[in-house]
């Protein structure tokens, strides 16, 4: 409950900050993304083979879940060191929480399709849906008569990463197809985007997490596996 706190408040803070100066303007994301990436290099070393296969088998202690989806919860909880820089940036009144925010988001994100794939494999993806119609239904934000056309538009996109993740167990195919996916999306009109790309992020800060997140899932799953799947990417 803590954690979805947190992110109500950088959420809300977010959409403030958007409200007084939506877009962004370039030069304030072209340095904000500067900096991110200076301090990515070192997050990238903080992220060590030790750590990440102690993490992992940790998990797997604690849950029985496949490789994959251990590696993708190992990257959630990651992100949530950036959740809190973005919290320590806004307490300061510092824009670039904003970046942290949007890059947590995309690393989620990333994580997630692994679970949406496995559900789906695994046949649950209609209960799943169900419960979510229910619950925008009851928010008001979802109209009953738009139940139908929701569901067979997030079906159809939910079976082609289960496919992915069905023809290569690694997970590879489906995190490359996932980058793919969000690169493409994230160039169209918020409106206009697929049900797994976000409307309100900054494109460019999503996808430094997106693929800050894949990079992290591939060396994480050669690192517990000591194997190295073929991948295009």
């Amino acid at each position: 409950m803590f954690y979805e706190d947190e992110e109500m408040i950088l959420r809300l803070a977010r959409d403030e900050v958007t409200m007084q100066a939506e877009p962004l303007a370039p030069v304030m994301i072209r340095s904000l993304a500067g900096i991110t990436n200076q301090e990515l290099d070192y997050w990238e070393l903080a992220f060590d083979a030790k750590t990440i296969k102690d993490g992992v088998e940790k998990i797997r202690k604690i849950r029985t879940v496949s490789i994959p989806q251990a590696i993708s919860l190992f990257i959630d909880r990651g992100a949530r060191v950036f959740h809190q820089r973005a919290l320590i940036e806004y307490a300061e009144g510092d824009y670039s929480f904003l970046v942290w925010h949007d890059f947590a988001q995309g690393m989620r994100a990333t994580s997630a399709m692994v679970k949406i794939a496995e559900d789906d494999i695994a046949g649950k993806t209609d209960r799943v849906l169900m419960k979510t119609l229910e619950e925008l239904e009851a928010r008001g934000l979802l109209l009953p008569t738009n139940q139908l056309e929701f569901y067979l538009n997030i079906t159809a996109e939910i079976r082609k990463w289960g496919d992915l993740l069905m023809n290569d167990h690694t997970g590879f195919n489906l995190i490359d197809g996932y980058v793919d996916y969000t690169k493409t999306e994230m160039q169209k009109p918020a409106d206009a985007r697929g049900k797994f790309a976000p409307r309100f992020q900054t494109a460019d800060f999503f996808l430094m997490g997106v693929k800050f997140g894949a990079d992290l899932y591939k060396d994480s799953y050669q690192i517990v596996t000591g194997q190295i799947p073929d991948s295009k990417s």
